[in-house]
């Protein structure tokens, strides 16, 4: 039981104030309080080209109309018909300045992102990069002056004046400090993170593979969108590509591995271009879903629709976004797979499965845990076809109609491949986890 020193109230026993119902009029000089300098700030974007604008700026914009929106949601706003439409209109604002941020981050740093198509990049990614960043901007210059609009509409004062875009540009070139930091030698068995990084690389290109199927529905913008682009999914490939980036920087960058082979950089700098294009995939996506998929409100649908056109939407996520990046990945695969030449002993072992041993769900997830261990591809042969042995599911299916089989053969690096002959010889763990041996340790639970 929470005790109260000196007789006085912690935070877990105050009594939570009941919420007060305050007129539109009473809230007109909180909200524009709360506004800050962003009217401002829209005037000086409003006053100067989108060619102009610096990712400061947008970013700025979008800290702004977070902090808006959030205050808004808290009175309650979407449900107040005075306000209602500033707080959708701020709403617009903030999702779209976040979708243009990245475009213009990755137009600037793409001449020093080392790809392995550096013309591909310069002749057809940078441009498409450009125009598509421009095309947002008369997306968010529209919703912008709607906002401004709503704004009077509702009763509160917009400001004549702008902020500076001096006080946001970065004004001087791009500096850095010289790079002098004695790095310590990565131990002996370290050596394989490298090929665990292209292994990792080729796991993300293959979780795309879905897109491959898609061009049926590239017509019908929708479909593609409620199938290939939800908000889950565009979330979820955000956080491979960070993760990979992430990955990379900690274990990979500055290493002797990486400086031995010229292909692990290539894969630092396409997975940095497919990872800004989520990040405008995402916060568009968000959008797109609260006012086409889930809204129920045919007057914010309306308003979306007068603001913003959905047609062309579609079309930045679907061919600026998601295809493109795709496209990166596509390009990016044989980079992979000669870093994993380069840096792996690829081999095969043909293995026997123990007597009165079938492999259902147990074992298979041992085989599983094993590649997963290593991270560098493994493929399982069964009767010719060939199935990725670090996917219980795919093993499952593969296996599912073969409850006889007698041997299988696995394709990829000498290290899983040899822990895997030390897993059949351990009768596949079907003995039990503690008679395994010490060089399958990772596989036993903790204690």
């Amino acid at each position: 039981m929470l005790s109260v020193k000196d007789g006085k109230k912690g935070p877990w026993q105050e009594k939570i104030p009941s919420r007060q119902v305050v007129t539109p009029a009473e809230f007109r000089p909180l909200l524009a309080s709360q506004a800050g300098d962003l009217p401002l700030l829209v005037n000086g974007l409003l006053e100067s080209s989108s060619e102009q604008w610096t990712q400061r700026q947008l970013h700025h914009l979008y800290q702004a109309t977070s902090e808006l929106e959030g205050f808004l949601d808290a009175f309650h706003a979407k449900q107040n018909q005075e306000y209602f439409k500033v707080r959708e209109l701020v709403a617009f604002v903030r999702w779209i300045s976040a979708g243009i941020s990245p475009l213009m981050h990755l137009y600037s740093r793409l001449p020093s992102y080392p790809v392995a198509d550096p013309e591909w990049i310069q002749e057809s990614l940078g441009p498409q990069v450009r125009q598509t960043a421009l095309k947002l901007g008369k997306i968010l210059e529209k919703t912008m002056q709607g906002l401004r609009d709503e704004w009077v509409r509702a009763g509160l004062l917009w400001p004549d004046g702008s902020l500076r875009l001096e006080s946001l540009s970065p004004g001087k070139a791009m500096q850095t400090l010289a790079a002098n930091r004695v790095q310590v030698a990565a131990p002996a068995s370290a050596r394989t993170v490298g090929a665990r990084q292209a292994g990792q690389f080729l796991a993300l290109a293959q979780s795309w593979a879905p897109l491959s199927q898609g061009a049926s529905v590239k017509e019908d913008q929708s479909l593609f969108m409620a199938r290939y682009c939800t908000e889950v999914i565009a979330r979820r490939a955000e956080a491979q590509a960070h993760n990979f980036q992430s990955t990379y920087d900690t274990y990979v960058a500055g290493t002797e591995e990486e400086a031995t082979c010229s292909s692990l950089p290539l894969l630092r700098g396409i997975s940095g271009v497919v990872l800004h294009l989520c990040e405008m995939v995402t916060p568009l996506t968000h959008l797109f879903e609260r006012h086409d998929i889930f809204e129920k409100e045919d007057e914010s649908k309306e308003l979306f629709h007068k603001h913003v056109d959905q047609k062309l939407l579609m079309e930045i996520i679907i061919n600026s976004g998601v295809l493109m990046a795709y496209e990166c990945l596509l390009k990016s695969i044989p980079v992979a797979e000669k870093a994993l030449e380069e840096l792996t002993d690829q081999g095969s072992c043909t293995l026997e499965i123990p007597p009165g041993i079938t492999l259902h769900a147990r074992p298979l997830s041992l085989i599983v845990s094993v590649v997963q261990h290593h991270g560098t591809p493994v493929e399982m042969e069964i009767d010719g076809g060939r199935t990725n042995a670090a996917s219980m599911m795919q093993l499952l299916i593969a296996l599912g109609t073969r409850p006889h089989l007698q041997r299988v053969t696995f394709f990829g690096d000498s290290a899983p491949l040899a822990d895997l002959r030390h897993l059949f010889k351990a009768n596949l763990g079907e003995e039990g986890l503690d008679r395994l041996p010490r060089e399958l340790s990772y596989l036993r639970p903790s204690s």
